[in-house]
């Protein structure tokens, strides 16, 4: 399981419990008290952790042995399981007096964030918990990579310990999405609390543009919380660092900084935050910058700027927000015509009919969210697509010369080649274009430890990326197939968002059986 997949379902869930109670549907007669409750809260977890520990045992002795990549393989499986089983532990612990406690009788519901971080935290224990296990095998795989380099005179890191290994994933890995949600969570309690649910403004209830101004102003300053929670500096002064300046120049990119990742070599990658160009920021792992080729390193700039350049980041939240909104009406709707058009469940069902139709909108509430899932994640991996067709039409473009003593890596003295810097003349894509981008992907995945086939939610595979990449030679840069389908996915965001606009306007009309 992808891990913002295993966060969003990790926050639905909180959600999940908190509208259950507020609907009476969870009170202290129905759930378990102690001490059984100590048995769902404890045992659960151990067997779990146990389980993996053992599994990461088992996979370092096999490192050594001609089978090491299936083990591999088998452990990261067996991690999907184990994140799936976290989130299952959290659901036991709502089975129990506690939460429930803590949330009406404590009284920490009308406290923003308090409840919803003591109920997060012993996942995020048990996430700890798991990469404090494969940490050996982490550092086994980095003592060969650090053999390798220094063979060829390449950079070397000092490795991490255990506890730096650990705070790193979870920088890394979790903080960038779960800070924002849990500051979104954070604003929506102040509102419910603090707003009287009636105050209205011009005609409109408050509720609403308070909630889309403190949502915008958590988006539009994300960049500054990504500056905090990753360990970043400003890239030095450079020929490299010109030379991406240039990029960025060539394409009308306007960026504060070009910022340096520091990861202590234990991440190849890029990453671009912001949507305006006083808050936005490219950012480049250490390892990336002084392990990579200066052509591939060129193809993953390109491939970051192209994200912006084609206005990627507000195109996936509203598509997201769109998405979101259309399957959740749909799947409230279909909810509610079968607990209003359908008078035979209640009568067979009888007094349980009341829980029995909050719990089928709490289904529907949950098959929502899997739709949901699968239909960002598409229009996600398209977005990756497009993004790496603009890097290969760069390298079309704008490629640089070659230069002597650049056959490992550069950093220093390359000139760009004769071109002109009117994107919008048509070029013809490359063998050699197609295949930098391609190489720059593999050797992110060679340097990452992980395979090329491995999927990924929201970026598709390396090799799912690369066969597409091998489709692009030949074409022109004007006529490709995946900037109409990217095309026809803004255009139906575009339409959906006017339908909305106009559901909510006609709404009372159009459908009279929603509340």
């Amino acid at each position: 399981m992808h891990l913002q997949i295993f966060i969003i379902l990790l926050i639905a869930t909180l959600l999940g419990y908190q509208w259950m109670v507020d609907s009476g549907l969870i009170h202290t007669e129905s759930v378990v008290g102690f001490p059984s409750a100590l048995v769902l809260l404890i045992v659960p977890r151990l067997v779990l952790g146990l389980i993996y520990w053992l599994m990461c045992r088992m996979t370092l002795r096999r490192l050594a042995e001609p089978t090491a990549a299936v083990s591999l393989h088998r452990l990261d499986q067996l991690g999907t399981i184990y994140r799936l089983g976290i989130i299952v532990c959290v659901v036991l612990d709502f089975q129990t007096t506690w939460p429930l406690w803590l949330y009406r009788e404590l009284g920490l519901a009308h406290v923003p964030l308090v409840w919803e971080i003591i109920m997060l935290a012993p996942a995020m224990l048990m996430l700890g918990w798991s990469w404090w296990c494969y940490f050996p095998i982490e550092q086994r795989l980095r003592q060969a990579v650090l053999i390798r380099r220094m063979d060829e005179g390449m950079p070397i890191y000092p490795i991490a310990g255990r506890l730096q290994f650990v705070i790193g994933e979870f920088r890394h890995k979790i903080a960038l999405l779960l800070v924002p949600m849990l500051l979104m969570l954070g604003w929506v309690n102040i509102i419910t609390v603090w707003i009287p649910a009636d105050a209205r403004l011009w005609g409109m209830a408050l509720h609403v543009p308070l909630l889309l101004l403190g949502v915008g102003g958590i988006l539009l300053f994300s960049p500054l919380v990504v500056r905090w929670v990753w360990d970043t500096h400003a890239m030095a002064d450079g020929e490299l660092r010109h030379r991406l300046i240039e990029m960025c120049r060539m394409h009308g990119v306007h960026v504060r900084g070009i910022l340096v990742w520091n990861t202590w070599g234990t991440m190849i990658n890029g990453a671009v935050v912001g949507f305006t160009r006083r808050l936005r920021f490219i950012l480049l792992t250490d390892a990336l910058l002084e392990t990579m080729k200066k052509d591939h390193v060129e193809a993953v700039m390109a491939h970051e700027l192209g994200h912006v350049r084609k206005r990627h980041m507000p195109w996936m939240l509203l598509a997201a927000m769109t998405a979101m909104i259309w399957i959740n009406l749909f799947t409230h709707q279909v909810a509610r015509f079968l607990e209003v058009r359908l008078p035979f469940l209640g009568d067979a069902l009888g007094d349980s009919w009341a829980l029995h139709g909050h719990v089928l909108f709490l289904t529907a509430a949950v098959f929502g969210l899997a739709v949901w899932l699968v239909v960002f994640g598409w229009i996600s991996r398209r977005f990756e697509r497009q993004a790496d067709t603009f890097a290969a039409i760069h390298l079309a473009r704008y490629r640089l010369a070659p230069q002597p003593g650049d056959e490992q890596r550069g950093d220093e003295a390359a000139e760009p080649a004769e071109h002109d810097a009117d994107d919008r003349n048509p070029a013809i894509i490359q063998h050699s274009d197609s295949e930098t981008v391609a190489e720059a992907l593999l050797s992110v995945a060679r340097l990452n430890h992980f395979p090329p086939q491995r999927s990924s939610w929201r970026h598709g595979s390396i090799q799912w990326r690369c066969d597409y990449l091998k489709t692009l030679p030949g074409r022109t840069t004007d006529d490709l197939p995946i900037d109409r389908l990217v095309s026809g996915i803004q255009v139906t965001t575009v339409i959906g968002l006017i339908g909305l606009i106009l559901l909510a306007w006609q709404l009372p009309h159009l459908m009279p059986i929603m509340p």
